[in-house]
Order: C-alpha cells, then structure tokens, then sequence
C-alpha cells in the first residue's frame, strides 16, 4: 500500500536527550566542533504514481535546497503503486536492492543517516540531530569523466578501530535534477538527486572485517553514463553504512566533474516571470563551487535574444561552498517577434581563466495581452489568511494590493481599476512558503479580460507551491468604467471607501465620482451621485 507511512524516527529519541541543551553547551560536552559537524544522507523512496508523494515533495525539496551543504540526498524511485515508473525502469536491480535493504512497505519513505523519519518530523531538528554524531572515519573521493566514462575512486579511513563491524562502501551516480514536460500520473513533473546507478551495484561493497586507526582502504569503479535525462546534472554520492544497523558512518559528495580545478555550476534560477512584456529581467541565481580551489571571481553572465550583459562576482567561496546573488535588472534587449524569449545564464572567467559553468538556459513567453480591464480570481487554499497579492505597474510602483483573506476554499474576485495602457506585474504571496496548491490544498488563481459588454475571457490559470508566484500582462484601452455596481450592491452596512488613487475617504464619501469600495475583501468600483 503506497499510503503507508513509516514513523520510526531516531532524532525523537536523541531531542529527549539534547533539546535541553543550547547547541553551543550540548557540543563542547560532547567534544563536537562546528567543523566536526558531518554531512547527512537523506534517502527518499518515492514513485511517480504515489499520491502521498506529490503532496510531500515540497517539503523534501526546501528541506534539500535550503540544507545543501549539510546534507546529501539520494531519491530511490520504486515499483509502486505505478509500476510503469520511468525512472524505476531505467535501473531496476539497485532500487530492488535498497528497498528490500531498508524493507520497504511503503512510499513515501524517509531516512537520515539510514535511520527511518517521519515524513511529518521537523526535518531541520532531525538533521541538526544526526550531524552531531561524531565521524568515525574519514572518507575521501575523486571523480573523472572521459568519453562518456565516469571513473570514482574512493579511499577509507578510519580514526579508530572498527573490527568488528559489517561496513560497505556505497558509489551511487545521482542526476541532481530530473524535469519532464509533461506532469506524471500524481501531478509530479520534477524530482531532486535521484539514483541513476550503485557501484559496484545495489548491495555495496563490503570493507574488510578489520579496520585499524591510520590505515588507508582505496576502491575504483568505471561505469559507463547512461540512462540520464542530461547528463550534465551527473554527481556522486558515496557513504559507507554499517549493513547490521543501517548506520551511516560517512558521506561524501563529489560534483561532476569538469576537468578544470576552476569550476562552478549554477544550482537553480529562481525569482523569475514566466512571461514579460517588457524588456526588464532579474534573477535570483543560487550557485556551487565544484572546483578544487576556493573560488573568488566570476562573471554572471546573461545572454537574452542575443543580447549580452556580464556582472562582476566577487568573493571567497571554498569547494562545495554555495551562494546565492541575484542579477542586476538587464533592460537592454528587446523582445522576441514570436513571443518566445530565449534566456541563457552562466558563470564565465572563473578565478581569471577561461573556464565557465555550464549555461542554464530558461525561455521567457512574451506576457499576455489584455484589452479594457482585468479581473483576478482566488479560490483560497486551507489557510487562507496566508495569502496576499500586490499590482505593479511597469515602472515599479504599486498600483494596487489586497488580502489577506478569511475564507477557506472560497472564490474572490478583485477587477482592476486600472485606467493607464501600460505592462503590469502581478506577485501573489504566501506567508506559509507553501503556496495555494501545496500542502495546505489545492487552491489556484486566474486572470480574465473582462469585455466592453461585460463577458469575461480568459488570460491565464496557475498554480504554485513555494513563497510567492507572479504574471505579467500587458493592459491596451483601459476603461475603467467596466464592472461598476450602485453602492447598494455592497454586501454590508459597513464597507470602506478610496479613491481610485488609494486615499481613503471612510465609508461616506462626500463628492461625486469613481470610487473603489472594499466589503467583506471584495473590492468593486462604485460611482457615487449625491
């Protein structure tokens, strides 16, 4: 049954012990520094026709993006309920061999540093937990990638004596960053680190019986890439666990590699419309190191249509270190005629020399056009009082906002006063960082243009589950006439009052004309006659 969930979850037991202590006490007693702190293997198993699943993904992927550095994740995606997993199909032998590892019953399933977690646990609480544990051996890996071969070399060592024990050494090829275009049977379309291939394969390799302090162990893999979406999101996860207890003693991550000591990879591109109507872009660009050396300069470079603006980086970034700047606003460029704008970002001149990241490439839709006025709708989600929007005009001032609002699950609807032909930038907001179809439900919003003789048509439909979402639309003949109500259309005795131009004038206005009237969080324009 695919809705089972597994609740034995290991930093429970360790929060009775320690949530007593402050972080910085609860280390020095037991002889932890900062730099000791180890890194966490997240292990998800999860399946393209799991509904469970779907809903905990946003959850699984803050947790990812917001930790990396601390953790390390691996996704495992298994036989059920959809057999017919693309990404199962692809290596069906390894994920056999985790799944009857870990016995696994049910999906989604989550485990730090082997141990199961509850998909409801406090994630941050449970990794600050597990990267307490002192390391117990020190693992060091390379990685090289000729031809199409990958090459890992990975060497063992411990820091005490660990006979005894039954250790195995774990290779996994990852694809850091899966997308389809079109949306699997549980509305997913994307997936995070997920396994490509386990060498030597699902079942490890196992390290000798007998491992003494000061003592090197070193293994080499060669696997030929396959079976990727792109290969350039390829990387490395390797750990050893102890096979009795599911304990993970060390993890390690190792980047794709590049050939060059200078290197980064630009992680995500984030903060960015998916349709302008005016020539003005930014982005907020979070990015790796995934050189040997510290990097400390580099271009953000971005090419829109064909038209190139660079920005100086600089800094002190180690291997493996991550940042996060965004662009500076980029209006040199023009449109594209067919309304399919090409964005392309890289990081270029790293630490002086020619090398470059690989270019993330995004395509921007020319905004939707809109004639007279424009009307929002929200169905609300659970928690409605987490959602607020705010209007933009094209030079960056607000034009108008509303919410928060009351009702769960309802539909409200705000038309424009919008009076000016310009392009409009829409942002709704969710204070909950979980948007209005994510976990609190399956809420959504849309815009119509609203005719001259009152009919609506529509302009867009989305969804969105992170922080905020936002749309661009581009406004010719503004009437602001349209969708006016006599005052006693209001709802209550009570509504409240403003001018088109935002000043409030209470809820009885004195002079004639065009009002905004605001009742029960529903606006409507209202012309008043003495």
């Amino acid at each position: 049954m695919h809705t089972i969930k597994r609740d034995i979850i290991i930093c429970s037991m360790l929060l009775t012990g320690l949530t007593t202590l402050a972080d910085n006490a609860a280390d020095h007693i037991r002889g932890i520094t900062p730099q000791d702190r180890r890194l966490v293997l997240m292990e998800e198993f999860t399946n393209q026709g799991c509904g469970p699943c779907a809903a905990f993904a946003p959850k699984f992927e803050h947790t990812v993006w917001s930790r990396l550095g601390d953790v390390v994740a691996l996704t495992y995606h298994g036989n059920y309920p959809d057999a017919a997993d693309k990404i199962y199909l692809a290596n069906t032998s390894d994920v056999i061999s985790r799944m009857n590892y870990y016995d696994i019953t049910g999906v989604p399933t989550l485990l730090l540093n082997g141990q199961r977690v509850s998909t409801d646990a406090d994630l941050d609480t449970c990794i600050n937990i597990c990267a307490r544990d002192a390391a117990t051996l020190d693992l060091q890996s390379t990685a090289t990638l000729h031809d199409g071969v990958l090459g890992v070399a990975a060497s063992v060592k411990p820091m005490t004596n660990l006979s005894g024990r039954s250790l195995r050494l774990y290779v996994a090829a990852v694809e850091e960053y899966v997308k389809y275009a079109q949306s699997t049977s549980n509305g997913e379309n994307h997936w995070l680190y997920v396994m490509r291939k386990m060498l030597p394969d699902g079942d490890g390799q196992a390290l000798p019986a007998t491992l003494l302090p000061d003592s090197t162990y070193s293994y080499h893999y060669q696997w030929t890439v396959s079976g990727y979406e792109d290969d350039r999101q390829l990387g490395i996860v390797v750990f050893v666990q102890d096979a009795n207890t599911h304990d993970v003693l060390a993890t390690q991550y190792v980047p794709r590699p590049s050939g060059t000591v200078s290197n980064a990879k630009i992680l995500r591109v984030l903060d960015t419309p998916a349709r302008i109507c005016s020539p003005r872009f930014s982005a907020v660009i979070p990015f790796r190191n995934t050189g040997a050396d510290t990097l400390r300069s580099a271009n953000i470079t971005v090419n829109i249509n064909g038209s190139v603006q660079s920005t100086a980086w600089r800094g002190a970034l180690p291997p493996l270190g991550i940042d996060t700047v965004r662009t500076q606003p980029f209006t040199d460029f023009s449109l594209a005629q067919d309304g399919n704008n090409q964005v392309s970002i890289s990081l270029t001149d790293l630490n002086g020399t020619e090398a470059a990241s690989l270019p993330v490439n995004v395509a921007l839709d020319n905004a939707t056009s809109a004639r007279w006025a424009v009307r929002l709708s929200i169905v609300t989600d659970n928690k409605p009082e987490e959602t607020t929007w705010t209007l933009y005009n094209s030079t960056g001032d607000v034009v108008e906002h509303g919410g928060p609002y009351t009702d769960k699950r309802h539909r409200y609807q705000h038309v424009f006063a919008l009076d000016v032909d310009d392009c409009y930038r829409l942002v709704l907001h969710d204070t909950g960082h979980n948007g209005i179809s994510g976990s609190a439900g399956n809420g959504y919003f849309s815009l119509h243009q609203i005719d001259q003789n009152g009919s609506a048509k529509l302009l867009s439909q989305q969804t969105f589950t992170t922080d905020s979402a936002e749309v661009y639309f581009s406004l010719s003949n503004a009437d602001i006439s349209l969708d006016i109500d006599h005052p006693s259309a209001t709802a209550s005795s009570h509504p409240t009052f403003t001018t088109v131009n935002g000043t409030s004038v209470g809820n009885k206005p004195q002079q004639d004309g065009l009002y905004l009237v605001t009742d029960h969080q529903l606006t409507r324009k209202v012309v008043i006659k003495h």
